[in-house]
């Protein structure tokens, strides 16, 4: 057995490829997540990253953080600003509870500088539990 992982940490680059490659992978072909004029528009100052891949990148990192002996048994997030082409994502979890039958981690993401430093929250209230398999 794998003990888990207190604590994951996460760099993701925004590129407007990835986000095309994501919309293509679901079937969301929402104008919003590539095309810079729809978006602007609309108020943005660009093309808006899924949400769902955000969710996606926790996803993953919690349960690489978790190990294979866990599954992922529900997450919930709110989203607290949109996240756009160029800026780069620091996704973390967090172990806030952990005994036998579960492990449950806080979760953030959000935009980062150049300089390493929390620019904004992508997400707010975020978390996960985790049952063993």
């Amino acid at each position: 057995m794998t003990a888990p992982a207190e604590h994951l940490t996460r760099d993701h680059d925004v590129t407007l490829i990835d986000m095309v490659a994501y919309s293509g992978a679901t079937w969301d072909w929402h104008r919003m997540h590539y095309d810079a004029d729809w978006a602007r528009a609309a108020g943005f100052p660009g093309p808006v990253l899924d949400g769902q891949q955000l969710g996606a990148w926790l996803a993953a990192l919690v349960q690489e953080a978790a190990g294979p002996d866990w599954r992922l048994a529900e997450m919930a997030f709110r989203f607290a600003h949109t996240v756009h082409p160029g800026d780069v994502v620091r996704c973390a979890v967090r172990c806030s509870g952990n005994d036998e039958a579960e492990l449950r981690y806080e979760l953030t993401a959000n935009v980062v500088g150049d300089d390493g430093e929390v620019r904004y929250p992508a997400l707010s209230g975020a978390s996960a539990r985790l049952v063993r398999r």
